[in-house]
C-alpha cells in the first residue's frame, strides 16, 4: 500500500512537470521529487484524491495518480530549477558541449521555475557557488563542502510552509466569501496570478497559491522543514562523494575522500574504506538520525508511514549497498548513466 501511494506522487509529478513545462522536461524526473510532493500533501488539510491512468511508458497496465495540488506542483518547480541551475554550474565550471546542449534545452523551463519558485534561485546559485569555490580549494573537509549542499536542500524544503493548503490563515480563510484574489499564485508569474487564480483550467485547484500567515505555527515549521531539509542535503552529499570515491580517484576529478585518504588509485580508494567503513557508517547513522527527528516534529496528517520507510529503509539501504561497493575491489570501473541512475535513488522507499 506505501509503495503504491509513493509511485502514485512520482506519477503526479511528472503529470505536472508536463502540465507546467512540457515533455522534455519530463527527462528530469527524480525520486526525490516524490519525497517532496508526498511531504508537502502530507502537512496539508485537505486528504489526497487518487485516479487510475495508463502511462505511456506501459499503457497496458492502470496506475494509481495522486491528484495535483500545490504540493506536487511545488515539487515540480522545485525539481526543474534545481536541474537547470546544476546545468548552468557545470557550465561555468568546464564549458562542456554536454552541459551546454542540455542546459540550452531546457533554459526555457528553467527560467520559468526560477519564476515560480520566487526566492530560492538566488540561495541555491549561491550554494552551488560555494561547492564550486570549495572545490577549485581542494578542500579535503567534508564537513566545510557538504554544508552548502544542506543549505541548498534547507531552501527548496522551507517554502513547503508557505503553501495555503497546508493551514488556515490569512483573511481570506476568515472570509471565504470574501472576492479578493490570493497574494500569489503558486504555479505562474506575479502579474497573472489574479487571472490563474480563477482559471478552471488550472489542475493544481484553486489553493494552488502563497499566503504570508502568521504566527509561530508557522514559523516553528520553516524552522523544522529548513532543517530536514538542510540535515537531509548533507546526508546526501556525503552519500554520493562515497559512492564516486573509487571511480574520481582513477579519472583524477574532484572528492573530499580523496584527498583526505591520498588515494591514488581503485585500489588504494578500497583499502581506505575497508579501514575506515565504521567511522563512516556512524557518521552517516547519525545523520539519518538528525533527519529522522526533523521528520518527527513535522505534524503530518497523512503519509507519515510512507516518509519514514522512506528514511528508515530506503536511504538505510541505499547506505548499506553504496558502502558495500565502496570496499569491494570487484566494483565495476566503468558504469553506464542507466546503472549510475538507478543506484543514486537515495530517497526510494
Amino acid at each position: 500500500r506505501e509503495f503504491e501511494v509513493y509511485h502514485a506522487y512520482y506519477c503526479a509529478v511528472c503529470r505536472a512537470i508536463k502540465w507546467k513545462y512540457g515533455e522534455l522536461p519530463r527527462l528530469l524526473l527524480s525520486y526525490d521529487s516524490a519525497f517532496m510532493a508526498l511531504l508537502a500533501d502530507g502537512l496539508a488539510e485537505k486528504e489526497p484524491d487518487f485516479s487510475e491512468f495508463r502511462c505511456f511508458t506501459n499503457p497496458g497496465k492502470k496506475r494509481n495518480e495522486a491528484a495535483l495540488s500545490p504540493g506536487i506542483g511545488y515539487a515540480a518547480d522545485a525539481l526543474v530549477l534545481l536541474a537547470y541551475l546544476s546545468l548552468e554550474d557545470d557550465v561555468r565550471d568546464d564549458g562542456g558541449i554536454k552541459a551546454k546542449s542540455a542546459m540550452l534545452l531546457f533554459r526555457s523551463a528553467g527560467r520559468k521555475a526560477a519564476i515560480e519558485t520566487e526566492g530560492i534561485s538566488g540561495t541555491i546559485e549561491k550554494c552551488l557557488s560555494e561547492i564550486t569555490n570549495l572545490e577549485k580549494e581542494y578542500t579535503s573537509s567534508l564537513d566545510r563542502i557538504a554544508d552548502p549542499f544542506g543549505r541548498l536542500m534547507s531552501a527548496t524544503l522551507e517554502p513547503i510552509a508557505g503553501l495555503s493548503h497546508l493551514h488556515v490563515a490569512g483573511e481570506e480563510a476568515k472570509n471565504p466569501g470574501s472576492s479578493e484574489s490570493p497574494s500569489q499564485d503558486r504555479w505562474t508569474s506575479r502579474d497573472a496570478a489574479a487571472d490563474k487564480a480563477s482559471d478552471p483550467t488550472n489542475p493544481f485547484g484553486e489553493g494552488c497559491t502563497h499566503r504570508d500567515g502568521g504566527g509561530n505555527t508557522k514559523d516553528e515549521l520553516k524552522q523544522t522543514l529548513a532543517e530536514l531539509g538542510y540535515q537531509l542535503g548533507r546526508y546526501i552529499y556525503t552519500i554520493d562523494a562515497i559512492d564516486d570515491f573509487g571511480r574520481d580517484t582513477e579519472e583524477k576529478k574532484y572528492n573530499p575522500f580523496c584527498l583526505a585518504s591520498g588515494a591514488l588509485d581503485r585500489k588504494a580508494a578500497t583499502a581506505y574504506m575497508k579501514e575506515n567503513k565504521e567511522s563512516i557508517n556512524v557518521s552517516l547513522n547519525l545523520s539519518l538520525a538528525k533527519v529522522a527527528d526533523a521528520l518527527e516534529k513535522l505534524p503530518l496528517k497523512r503519509h507519515r508511514g510512507v516518509l519514514e520507510n522512506i528514511v528508515f529503509l530506503g536511504m538505510n539501504a541505499v547506505k548499506d549497498e553504496i558502502l558495500a561497493k565502496a570496499i569491494s575491489v570487484e566494483s565495476e570501473t566503468n558504469e553506464t548513466m542507466k546503472d549510475r541512475a538507478l543506484k543514486r535513488k537515495y530517497l526510494k522507499p
